[in-house]
């Protein structure tokens, strides 16, 4: 169920494009399974897409933080809970993987044109906390709080209390190791916008949009998927492929793939 709740951006996208990951230059064979990993990325700036952070951020206290939202209350323990989350994520980024800088990119206003699926979204939403509040009556403790994983939803509020502590541990917004960006509306755009102007070397997310506009500003640029905090390891995919000048120039070291048809077809 948890996994469903952070499918983002077009659905079958990255699975579509999934051999046109990436090699490293560290891989020994063209044919080898692409593998990365983080720290490939030290001394690079990455701009992060702050939303499926704070939806993994909030799991550990899903009840208190739904029921919150619910009421329309605050809960100083679940917002220490998730910001706290929040900022040691980039610690270990930073200390760990020699992550130079870090742009935590948060969604802005809820875009017009996605207004029927919101709607979709919200009655889903509504639907699971009403089974999970029947669940926790009956007694159903893990279903309980599998359903109410599913209720969770990014707020403004969220990221205005990870800025506050963002800004208490690494300063003020132009002199910090970590600042947050808040976008106008949904944070896919401003991603490709931070690595467009030449503020950050890649992107950090879940959602697939990205590399629709990484296609359409004609700008390639690392999109960084699937970190996993413990080990670091990701998988990447660059648009180098459909930007290239010439056929020649793209990846074509996976010879089951034409590359050049691709193109023409996309």
């Amino acid at each position: 169920i948890s996994n469903t709740n952070l499918i983002m951006g077009i659905q079958g996208l990255l699975k579509g494009l999934n051999p046109l990951l990436v090699p490293p230059s560290t891989t020994s064979t063209p044919t080898a399974p692409p593998t990365y990993n983080i720290s490939q990325f030290q001394n690079a700036t990455l701009a992060i897409d702050a939303s499926s952070w704070l939806h993994k951020a909030a799991y550990s206290c899903a009840e208190p933080f739904v029921e919150a939202l619910e009421n329309n209350t605050r809960n100083p323990q679940v917002e220490q809970t998730y910001s706290r989350y929040m900022t040691r994520r980039c610690d270990e980024l930073i200390s760990q993987a020699g992550i130079a800088k870090i742009y935590l990119v948060f969604d802005g206003k809820r875009c017009p044109m996605k207004r029927g699926t919101n709607v979709e979204r919200e009655e889903k939403r509504q639907k699971n906390l009403r089974e999970a509040r029947r669940f926790k009556s009956e007694g159903r403790m893990t279903e309980a709080y599998d359903r109410y994983r599913c209720c969770i939803k990014v707020t403004e509020e969220m990221g205005r209390v990870v800025a506050r502590e963002v800004r208490k541990k690494w300063g003020r917004a132009g002199g910090g190791v970590v600042e947050c960006v808040f976008s106008p509306y949904e944070a896919d755009a401003q991603l490709a916008k931070l690595c467009l102007d030449g503020y950050a070397d890649a992107v950090v997310t879940e959602d697939s949009d990205v590399i629709v506009y990484s296609a359409a500003c004609r700008t390639p640029f690392p999109i960084i998927y699937k970190l996993d905090r413990n080990s670091g390891s990701c998988d990447v995919i660059t648009m180098d492929w459909l930007l290239s000048s010439s056929p020649d120039d793209a990846p074509n070291d996976r010879p089951h793939l034409d590359i050049s048809s691709m193109k023409r077809f996309l």
